[in-house]
């Protein structure tokens, strides 16, 4: 019996966007994303102190900078194709230790973004598969976020929002 093309398809689209993730997984969600920017930050920190800016506030943010290019990427691949794949890459490694405010700003980032695709609190414009694949990631979430050793209070937070997020529901 010959293989069905389309299986090749799906195969090989499978592939293209595993090999898409992986640097995405390894380099901008990663748990330790921020190590080879490290030097440049603190030279960052360096230069505006010796920078007045003139009354202005010119010290960079680099927590908006970061959380902002995660933000775009996370607009972009959050499908329900890759949500389950994505919510591993960012919860899992994180299991068994804390996580650094970057890490915790990614996870509280797309843990609302999860909220608005399922529709919980306002009418999502996904599909309904999309919004069900959401509601699952949101459970598996709460899961590992119980199950680790993590930051206790961005522990809590994560899981209160969840809660709220299906106590609240408006389906």
């Amino acid at each position: 019996m010959e293989a069905d093309p389309t299986d090749k398809q799906v195969t090989d689209k499978w592939d293209d966007c595993t090999k898409a993730m992986n640097p995405l997984s390894s380099f901008l969600f990663a748990a330790d994303a921020i190590k080879e920017m490290e030097p440049l930050f603190a030279y960052l920190q360096r230069q505006r102190c010796n920078y007045d800016g003139w009354g202005r506030d010119v010290s960079p943010r680099l927590h908006e900078i970061m959380l902002g290019a995660q933000k775009n990427v996370l607009d972009h691949i959050l499908h329900s194709n890759v949500t389950m794949r994505l919510t591993d890459s960012m919860f899992k490694a994180d299991i068994k230790k804390d996580v650094n405010s970057y890490r915790r700003n990614l996870q509280d980032e797309y843990v609302e973004k999860l909220i608005v695709m399922s529709g919980l609190e306002t009418p999502s414009k996904h599909d309904n598969f999309a919004q069900a694949s959401a509601d699952y990631d949101l459970g598996r979430i709460a899961t590992m976020v119980k199950n680790s050793k993590g930051n206790q209070v961005h522990k809590s937070f994560l899981k209160r929002r969840i809660n709220r997020a299906f106590y609240n529901c408006k389906r």
